[in-house]
């Protein structure tokens, strides 16, 4: 797990911003201004960075991003109009999205706009990149083994990755928006061949009207815990399939490092939301928590030990196509009335098994076009392994 290093980008831009304040930078799209208002008369300033939903599952995910433009719309809500493309910023450097975690942002670039609408950007990938550094322009590390493995780019992103987002320019503020690039969803496996795709998923985020949560996940020794997943989840009751009643909305993995151990960060818009911090052998922990716009919430975890025991079985698939595979989902109880997801094992097919801390668990069983499996109410403890297979049907009519 990387270094938290939120002070050290905390004083970066204070250190930018008194440069600002003191007629420093230029106002070009190489400047980093995260707070200045603009004073140049009746444009306004949109400033851009870049942050990531991170992921346990590789060691490195790097990215090469050659320019950012927007789209200007003379009239709000209007699903087609005309306008114009502007390019607000053109970093042409590679990223460790991995690096970009618990506060941590990489300034993308600071643009003078004209003031109005508008309606989505576009995102440009980079096909140069510093050979001497990085082995290809974007590129994975398998965790544990130090392997760079190149993310293929489909064709269809190579004109840009167009992200729809509506936001305003004002004259003379500053609007800060970042973009949150989901490595985690972002990396495909292209089933057994052993190549990686790179198909980005990416949210827009408004620093003022997005909340910041952080806190400190500890043991029953006070002592931070590095490497927790902390997640943010939705729980919705409203959709027909149950395994879409939970969603992860973004997560985050606590540093490590002297000072820093067991810390975390994240932006949340405003809403409902389930913050779940897990960790093998560990009681998983889940709290309920109300967003409003521009809140600075704090929620600390104290995990307490737990002994392990194992749930395994044969997930079988009827009629399956091509390399499909089936998900489960290990969740448990959240307040009075929600469930949140503990852990998950994703591309199952055949034998699996799992060690989860011990308690009661809803096992939810899924795949593509198929009737999704519930079982609940599942006890696990050390010493007592449960045996639970599943057959995924093709629905009925």
């Amino acid at each position: 797990m990387k270094n938290f290093r939120l002070k050290h980008w905390m004083a970066m831009l204070l250190l930018v911003f008194l440069l600002v304040g003191c007629g420093g930078g230029s106002g070009g799209s190489d400047s980093i201004d995260a707070t200045a208002t603009n004073t140049h008369g009746g444009t306004g300033t949109l400033w851009l960075g870049l942050i990531d939903t991170s992921t346990e599952a590789y060691d490195g995910v790097y990215v090469t991003i050659d320019e950012v433009r927007v789209h200007r719309c003379d009239t709000l809500g209007e699903e087609a109009c005309e306008g114009t493309w502007t390019t607000v910023a053109t970093p042409k450097e590679t990223y460790d999205l991995l690096e970009l975690v618990n506060g941590v942002i990489a300034p993308l670039g600071v643009a003078e706009l004209e003031p109005g609408i508008y309606t989505q950007m576009r995102l440009y990938l980079g096909s140069d990149w510093d050979t001497e550094t990085h082995p290809f322009p974007h590129y994975v590390i398998v965790k544990d083994t130090g392997v760079p493995h190149e993310l293929k780019v489909p064709s269809g992103y190579k004109s840009g990755i167009k992200l729809v987002h509506e936001f305003e320019i004002e004259a003379n503020i500053t609007l800060d928006l970042l973009l949150d690039f989901d490595a985690d969803k972002s990396v495909v496996k292209a089933g057994k061949s052993g190549k990686y795709l790179l198909k980005p998923t990416i949210k827009i985020l408004d620093t003022l009207k997005n909340a910041t949560l952080s806190g400190t996940v500890t043991d029953n020794q006070s002592l931070g815990l590095d490497g927790v997943p902390v997640s943010a989840q939705t729980y919705d009751e409203g959709s027909a399939d149950q395994k879409d009643w939970i969603s992860t909305f973004t997560t985050t993995y606590t540093a490590d490092g002297e000072g820093y151990a067991g810390q975390y960060m994240m932006y949340l818009p405003p809403g409902d939301y389930n913050i779940v911090a897990y960790k093998p052998e560990y009681i998983p922990e889940c709290r309920p928590v109300s967003v409003a716009f521009g809140n600075v919430l704090e929620e600390d975890f104290e995990l307490a030990p737990s002994e392990l025991g194992t749930i395994s079985g044969v997930v079988d698939i009827e009629d399956p196509g091509t390399g499909q595979t089936a998900n489960l989902s290990f969740r448990q109880t959240c307040g009075e009335n929600q469930t949140f997801e503990v852990t998950s094992l994703t591309e199952v097919y055949g034998d699996y098994s799992i060690d989860l801390p011990e308690g009661v668990y809803d096992v939810v069983s899924s795949s593509d076009d198929r009737k999704t499996l519930v079982v609940e109410g599942i006890p696990i403890a050390e010493g007592s392994p449960v045996q639970l297979n599943f057959t995924l049907q093709l629905p009925t009519e």
